[in-house]
């Protein structure tokens, strides 16, 4: 996170399953699809992160990507 608030955002590469493909908006979240049946990588760029508080109250860190 020090990084990217130095320098900006930075590469990085991702695991993905099936489900990521039909992922439309929000906090990706795998599927129980998606824990079984991976595809391959994903590079992204992040550009900050975040924490979202879920219906059971519990928070959620995520990244922010392209």
């Amino acid at each position: 996170m020090y990084e990217i608030m130095e320098s900006g955002p930075v590469q990085a590469t991702m695991k993905v399953s099936q489900d990521f493909f039909v992922y439309r908006s929000g906090v990706y979240r795998q599927t129980m699809l998606g824990a079984t049946h991976r595809t391959g990588y994903h590079s992204v760029r992040i550009l900050g992160w975040g924490e979202e508080v879920s219906r059971a109250g519990e928070t959620v860190k995520y990244w922010v990507s392209r």
